[in-house]
């Protein structure tokens, strides 16, 4: 955790700094991950943030930033900036505004733990100088440490590198004692309130805090929190290629395929066995490996890290992101990311106009066997409650739904989105659900032994409907090879989505809608009057898949950014008559005109490797 105000004031400044680099850097690219502590819990770099931060702007998601039409939403993100950087002080922002026109390089920013004090994170940047950089160095070593009391001022040598120590006392803000008046969540008269309606914040005593900064062959060296010198010593190492013993010397660096992004590009790094282990300590109640073991039981430890990947090319933005599993997949996440893979010929007979679609693999049996070890290994026993709902369903209709039906659940699922019925009602201000019919996404649901499976199903289905406390709200529709079911009439609303599904011996289809069930029934028929499968830019697309190990694919056109974000608005003005920040949301946001005037497709890809996951994000600009 972040103990201090001290140590926030100081993530705060170098969050902001980070996030603030890009519109100065302007030299080639470098390998700055080499700078980065391989023990780091979390870290951004990039070799030439001046090419990120143009590439970015050229982009199609760039162009739509400004757009005049999204000037609200860029107002609106600006206003969080704001807010971040009333957390430093006015001479901090001053500081970091100077940095911004004279640093230029590639740059780094990384949050490490010092082995002295596992709890207090320290922050660092390295960022590349050039000779005016070096100017700027010079005027900024008397004014460091100014806005602290009982300072002291040391150097440490390390080789060459002269490294600047200031130790001191920051203040914490006075916070007078405030009367705010509490929430009234139980509508109590505002005249008549019988709670206290005070809250007192106490003012914090000065924190102490240090920060150590360098030039580097060339580079700008700063840390904070750091007092002993062993780790500063390893940090000047890092720079000046002593100690090689940084990100991209990691054992599973090449899992992710290598850490040197292109000039346009951005890369991150979390390590996500550090940040369970402080998550882990934090709730310590004295038995943190009995923790640990079951974690790993269940498969919460799985993961090693995760390496990301943002790039620009032309009008395109791709995200990569892996997450490294050296030691295989246990539990719940090898039930859930077992390697298996999805047929994506399930998508040939989606309706071409589709505005999205996808299929992706589940297998029901897997996940809920690792669902019951994992509650047995925090709580013993409580597996047998969850049998009761199912022993109770099989008393009453005859069925087994576990085993009988639930269980057979495997194999390629898929699902599409439909353009918006124009006869559908527009959302009731009263009913911001009511939006939600206008945009129907039915879904196919595979399970394996069908004839077993469809006649449990039916014979389920037949005794819930005599039953007298449930049987009348359902309409059940046998056709022989096909089950329907919806709500009672009485029930349903021309406002809202109205669940409806279909059984076959193949699978299931959920809708919202009997206008959406419709349209799924001739897609799995093969009757749409056209087929996505028939299109050449999808089977373009899909034939320059890695099929092996994907466990899930999707696409949304260029078209459903226009759909997709008007009914969102709709939907969130709707929701605003409740809370009033949807409709400002809504309101900020462009139409869904300038949204498909800019962007274009996006595909999305899950693969399971031998020791990873990768999900590969791609959006296209309008071609």
């Amino acid at each position: 955790m972040i103990r201090s105000k001290s140590s926030r004031r100081i993530l705060a400044g170098a969050l902001f700094a980070a996030a603030f680099l890009a519109p100065s850097i302007v030299r080639a690219e470098a390998d700055m991950a080499r700078f980065i502590p391989s023990d780091s819990a979390f870290a951004l770099w990039a070799p030439d943030l001046a090419s990120v931060q143009a590439a970015g702007k050229a982009s199609a998601f760039g162009q739509l930033l400004a757009d005049p039409a999204s000037a609200k939403i860029v107002s609106m993100i600006e206003e969080a900036i704001e807010e971040q950087k009333a957390e430093m002080t006015e001479e901090e922002i001053g500081r970091v505004e100077e940095a911004l026109k004279a640093i230029k390089g590639g740059a780094a920013f990384y949050m490490a733990f010092n082995p002295t004090d596992s709890e207090e994170p320290f922050i660092s940047i390295v960022a590349e100088l050039d000779d005016e950089g070096k100017a700027w160095f010079d005027r900024l070593t008397p004014e460091i440490g100014k806005e602290l009391t009982e300072v002291t001022k040391s150097t440490i040598s390390v080789g060459d590198t002269t490294v600047y120590q200031i130790k001191g006392l920051m203040d914490a803000k006075e916070d007078e004692a405030s009367e705010t008046p509490q929430a009234d969540p139980l509508g109590l008269n505002e005249e008549d309130q019988s709670m206290d309606s005070t809250t007192e914040e106490a003012a914090e005593e000065p924190q102490s805090t240090t920060i150590n900064y360098a030039i580097v062959g060339g580079r700008f060296l700063y840390m904070s929190s750091v007092t002993d010198s062993e780790t500063i010593s390893r940090q000047v190492a890092l720079v000046t290629g002593a100690n090689t013993d940084s990100l991209s010397t990691r054992s599973d660096a090449a899992t992710a395929g290598g850490l040197t992004p292109d000039k346009n590009s951005v890369g991150l790094f979390l390590n996500a066995q550090k940040g369970l282990e402080l998550l882990i300590e934090e709730a310590d109640n004295g038995e943190v490996e009995d923790l640990k073991g079951k974690l790993a039981t269940v498969g919460a430890l799985d993961v090693q890290s995760l390496y990301g990947k943002l790039s620009f090319d032309g009008a395109d933005l791709k995200l990569n992101v892996t997450a490294t599993l050296p030691t295989g997949t246990h539990g719940i996440m090898d039930a859930l990311f077992a390697a298996n893979s999805v047929s994506i010929d399930r998508l040939n007979t989606v309706p071409s106009d589709a505005p999205s679609a996808g299929v992706f693999y589940f297998d029901f049996a897997r996940l809920w066997d690792a669902a019951l070890a994992a509650a047995e290994t925090f709580s013993p026993g409580s597996s047998a409650y969850a049998q009761l709902p199912i022993i109770s369903v099989q008393s009453q209709y005859g069925v087994d739904p576990l085993n009988g039906i639930l269980k057979n659940i495997q194999g390629t699922h898929f699902s599409y989105n439909m353009l918006p019925d124009p006869a559908a009602p527009t959302p009731d201000p009263e009913n911001p659900l009511a939006g939600l019919q206008r945009n129907n996404s039915p879904v196919f649901i595979s399970y394996a032994n069908g004839d077993i499976t469809f006649n449990a199903v039916r014979t389920l289905l037949t005794n819930l409907s005599k039953d007298p406390n449930y049987g009348t709200s359902i309409e059940l529709t046998d056709s022989g090879d096909r089950l329907e079911v919806r709500m009672a009439e009485a029930l349903r609303s021309a406002e809202g989505p109205s669940p409806t599904f279909a059984f076959t011996k193949d699978g299931f289809v959920i809708a919202q809608s009997d206008l959406a069930l419709s349209d799924m029934t001739r897609t799995l028929e093969g009757k749409q009057p056209g087929k996505l499968g028939e299109t050449a830019e999808f089977m373009k697309a899909v034939a320059q898949l890695d099929r092996t190990g994907l466990l899930a694919y999707s696409y949304m056109s260029g078209a459903a950014w226009g759909v997709t974000v008007d009914e969102l608005k709709k939907v969130l003005d709707a929701a605003g008559g409740m809370s009033g920040e949807g409709a400002e949301f809504a309101e900020a946001l462009p139409s869904g005109e300038v949204f498909t005037h800019y962007l274009g497709t996006v595909r999305q890809t899950l693969h399971r490797k031998e020791s990873a996951l990768v999900l590969e994000w791609n959006m296209e600009g309008k071609k």
